[in-house]
């Protein structure tokens, strides 16, 4: 817009050339006027599209992070329910708060993984670098204990059980493998 004004408002010699310069000058800053309500009208709707993509964007996260959940509390309770025998053999415990410890510390094992990994391939040709990562690394193994030690001294999180037989165990995976066959027999008859 200066610059416009710039141009037309240079000083003239003819007196009726400067009028007819500042009256092209207000014809575009009418134009300029409408340009910027127009602009404003467009905002308004941008910032009205930017709340919808928003929206859906988080609609999309929480039905990940409802996937996610899903999935973690699946594998976990398969996990246990296949290494109850074994732990309450080995250990003569079992856990009934597995499902707590397994959501906190899931996503924070695989960050270590894949943190130790990168750890790693940095140490070999950067260490002074791959030291600071390991603190961070330590940080994360530190906060893995921490959590780990803490979901333990929730209320039924041992529970002391005498050791059972081996055939106890037997006929108990006979019964988990049973359920599974049956389920899978009535679901493709389903389909």
């Amino acid at each position: 817009m200066e610059i416009i004004n710039s141009i037309f408002t240079k000083e003239n010699t003819k007196s009726g050339e400067k009028l007819k310069n500042q009256k092209i000058d207000s014809d575009v800053v009418e134009k300029n006027k409408e340009y910027s309500i127009v602009k404003q009208e467009n905002n308004k709707s941008l910032i009205f599209n930017d709340k919808k993509e928003i929206k859906s964007i988080l609609i999309k996260l929480k039905e990940k992070l409802i996937f996610y959940a899903k999935n973690i509390f699946s594998v976990s309770l398969s996990a246990q329910i296949v290494l109850i025998p074994i732990i309450a053999y080995n250990y003569n415990t079992i856990s009934l708060t597995f499902f707590i410890t397994n959501i906190l510390t899931s996503f924070l094992i695989g960050v270590i993984i894949i943190f130790g990994f990168v750890l790693i391939l940095i140490s070999i040709p950067f260490l002074k670098i791959a030291k600071i990562f390991g603190k961070i690394y330590k940080m994360l193994i530190d906060l893995l204990v921490f959590i780990t030690k803490n979901t333990a001294k929730i209320p039924l999180s041992k529970i002391y059980l005498k050791k059972p037989f081996i055939w106890e165990i037997v006929l108990y995976y006979i019964f988990i493998f049973s359920i599974l066959y049956l389920f899978k027999k009535f679901r493709k008859r389903e389909i």
